[in-house]
């Protein structure tokens, strides 16, 4: 149930483009192929789970960052502001 689980969650990630939801799916399919390996009480399973999907959202945000962001030739306003070219 659990491999369902996390297929059900990869394939809503379509109708909701937020790249977050695939990480709760791929840590229930992790869990499901976990059980099948081991048999495993529920609530190891759904400790397992949030743990899993924590971590792949913390190493999701991490490495989704960009890090080489620099001022230069950029604006701090927003799209929209409206400004005069003085030189």
């Amino acid at each position: 149930h659990w491999v369902v689980f996390g297929l059900l969650l990869i394939v809503s990630e379509i109708f909701m483009p937020l790249f977050i939801v695939i990480w709760f799916g791929l840590s229930a399919i992790i869990v499901g192929l976990v059980d099948k390996l081991f048999d495993t009480s529920f609530a190891t399973e759904i400790l397992t789970w949030t743990v899993l999907s924590v971590v792949f959202l913390a190493l999701w945000f991490m490495f989704s960052k960009d890090k080489t962001i620099s001022k230069s030739g950029q604006s701090d306003f927003t799209l929209g502001t409206k400004g005069i070219v003085t030189q």
